[in-house]
């Protein structure tokens, strides 16, 4: 790494960490008399410097008649005002409510009356209070760039001049680094000058930085109803650098060697979003979102979760007891070392509507039985997605062929697809449970593998059990993925997502989850990064969803703890196997590979040290101990990830 890009990095990082450290209060919100009502005082009061009243006109100076010096700041707070006046001069108000003429004009004929009016109704005076604390306290006053108090900057004040307009501005920082050692082939032209053996040193390494920048502008009471209307804009930089220890892991071509560094700047999401209708008299409403937004369109990102451009209409009814989504989204494509959005489409076109109820389990309860705590507390939703992608060529940024597949006939192909899901999230009694089934059926012109055209039917299902004992959760899971059973039928019985980050298994601290395992001698990876599914895609980011693949039988335990209210231990131990391993061996031209991938273990804490977003540090270790079918592709060498991550939010 050159020094210039060390030094900007460090200098980002340093800055946000210092800006996102505890802040320490202001102890004094005395108001100075010389910011906010003076001008309405003075006609009912003396001047605060010469001590002469106001004469008949309104005119106050000196006994000569000379004019008077302008009135200094002072915490006097003059006499002849009512009680309510007294307390509205007093004090400012907490955090950093802006400029002191921000808080609009008094009324100054009621200064004297028992109340007063009163402009802006957000920028109050308010006693300093410590709550016994004296630098842990909501109750003061405080600076711009603190995060940790009342902020006309982060939306808890209203822009001057109005009522209910906010401004929200946020910057985030995420620094990762990341180091694993999965199998990596010596390629043609290996690392070491004469090494023959097929697979080569396998440890790679990632460092990078992404800051985020949000601005978000809205109107409305979001306290108890939606908004009525929003300006969303969210930008993106990420610096990222990757070493690995053999040519070709990083770049198709073996000359630009084993290190690469990277950069990308771009809207993530940019939006506008408005209330239609209030269809309901506790702010049922019908809502609308144009443009690049991120959708999550199930509880647990196993189906599409992603920011994409698009029209989603939503909204709820019955007392928000019922949610609804019905959206149109064209998916970006990716940047190939960030994961970010390009300005390009990568040509898929996805309709989602799901409808969610809430307590479901009491809507079968027959009447005059409801109410009872057993029923309550468990959200279902049904799912309908649509995935139509259009023919296209297309190399990444390092030069590998992601669209259509490097692997048998890589001809364009082009998939239509109907997914039917339901799914479940909450708890019945003191049992967490959240589960998952999607059906996938349609068809795709031309499979790479098959050469030919396919017609699709496969399933997807997963399920997890918790129960929550003090400060610790104890889980129980399984997840399964159809695999395909003859590569070279008609038929694509491997189920595949549209863009999925499922939280589940592990999630991020998995060692399946979170790495890409890629068959050696293809262009495709046994599994992509942040997916549970076995889909011999090119990649997640930039290639198609496929469904000719091995699927996914997978049985786990796991083991939270939160040994502090700041630190949190996570902990999961899964068994992987495949479904079926027909394509595998079709792909690699191999016979007898076995079905058993092996253990997957992992361990990782989270870290909040002041108990807020602010501050969130994340680390991980994982390793996958093979079993007989991942040594048939690979060998007996146990891979291994582990990474550190910190997030700084203003």
């Amino acid at each position: 790494m050159d020094k210039k890009r060390l030094l900007s990095l460090g200098v980002v990082v340093a800055g946000l960490t210092v800006t996102g450290c505890k802040i320490q209060p202001i102890d004094n919100n005395r108001a100075p008399m010389a910011w906010h009502l003076m001008p309405q005082v003075e006609a009912y009061s003396t001047s605060p410097t010469s001590g002469m009243p106001a004469d008949a006109d309104g005119n106050s100076g000196s006994a000569d008649g000379t004019d008077a010096p302008p009135p200094e700041p002072t915490t006097e707070i003059p006499e002849g005002l009512g009680p309510a006046a007294r307390e509205v001069v007093k004090y400012l108000p907490l955090g950093a409510a802006g400029a002191a003429s921000q808080r609009g004009p008094t009324d100054a004929e009621s200064l004297h009356d028992e109340e007063v009016k009163i402009a802006d109704r957000w920028r109050i005076g308010f006693p300093a209070w410590e709550r016994g604390s004296q630098s842990d306290s909501p109750y003061d006053m405080s600076a711009w760039w603190d995060p940790y108090h009342q902020n006309v900057l982060k939306g808890d004040y209203p822009l001057p001049g109005t009522q209910n307009t906010f401004l929200l501005l946020e910057a985030t920082s995420i620094s990762r680094w990341e180091e694993r050692q999965v199998p990596t082939p010596s390629g043609v032209f290996p690392r070491r000058a004469g090494d023959g053996s097929f697979f080569g040193r396998d440890r790679q390494s990632l460092l990078e930085e992404t800051l985020l920048v949000t601005v978000d502008l809205f109107q409305g009471e979001t306290a108890f109803k939606p908004v009525d209307w929003r300006l969303f804009v969210r930008g993106a930089f990420n610096w990222n650098n990757a070493n690995a220890e053999e040519r070709q892991a990083l770049y198709a071509d073996p000359q630009k060697g084993a290190r690469r560094r990277d950069t990308h700047a771009t809207l993530q999401q940019f939006f506008f979003e408005t209330t239609l209708a209030s269809i309901g008299p506790k702010y049922d409403v019908i809502q609308m979102r144009l443009g690049s937004q991120l959708f999550n369109s199930d509880f647990r990102g196993f189906m599409f979760f992603d920011e994409a451009l698009g029209a989603r209409f939503f909204g709820s009814f019955d007392d928000n007891i019922w949610q609804w989504n019905a959206g149109l989204f064209r998916r970006w494509d990716k940047d190939t070392n960030s994961s970010l959005n390009t300005f390009d489409s990568i040509k898929q076109n996805v309709f989602i509507a799901n409808v969610y109820r809430q307590d479901i389990l009491e809507y079968f309860v027959p009447k005059g039985q409801q109410g009872r705590s057993w029923a309550k507390g468990l959200t279902a939703q049904l799912s309908y997605h649509h995935l139509s992608d259009d023919e296209s060529v297309h190399y990444d940024e390092n030069d590998f062929l992601v669209r259509p597949r490097a692997i048998g006939v890589p001809k364009p192909n082009r998939r239509t697809v109907d997914y039917f899901g339901f799914n479940t999230d909450g708890h019945v009694g003191r049992l967490n449970i959240t589960s998952s089934v999607y059906k996938a059926v349609g068809y795709e012109t031309n499979n790479e593998i098959a050469n030919k055209r396919m017609d699709i039917d496969a399933l997807m299902a997963a399920l997890e059990l918790s129960v929550d004992i003090d400060w610790m959760r104890f889980k129980v899971y399984g997840y399964y993925q159809s695999g395909d059973d003859d590569a070279l039928d008609d038929k694509a019985e491997g189920f595949d997502a549209i863009y999925d980050v499922p939280v589940f298994a592990g999630g991020e601290f998995g060692f399946w989850n979170r790495n890409t395992v890629r068959l050696t001698g293809s262009g495709v990876g046994l599994n992509q990064r942040f997916s549970l599914n076995n889909s011999l895609r090119s990649s997640k980011d930039q290639g198609s969803s496929s469904f000719v693949n091995p699927g996914l039988i997978l049985a786990g335990i796991g083991y939270d703890a939160q040994l502090t209210p700041q630190l949190k231990l996570i902990t999961n131990a899964s068994y992987l196997r495949f479904d079926s391993t027909a394509s595998v061996e079709q792909v690699l031209n191999q016979d007898a590979i076995g079905s058993e991938i092996g253990y997957d273990l992992s361990i990782g804490i989270l870290w909040r040290p002041w108990l807020t977003d602010n501050v969130i540090v994340k680390a991980g270790f994982a390793t996958l101990i093979p079993g007989s079918g991942y040594k048939d592709i690979y060998d007996s060498k146990t891979p291994n990830a582990a990474f550190a991550e910190v997030i700084l939010t203003w």
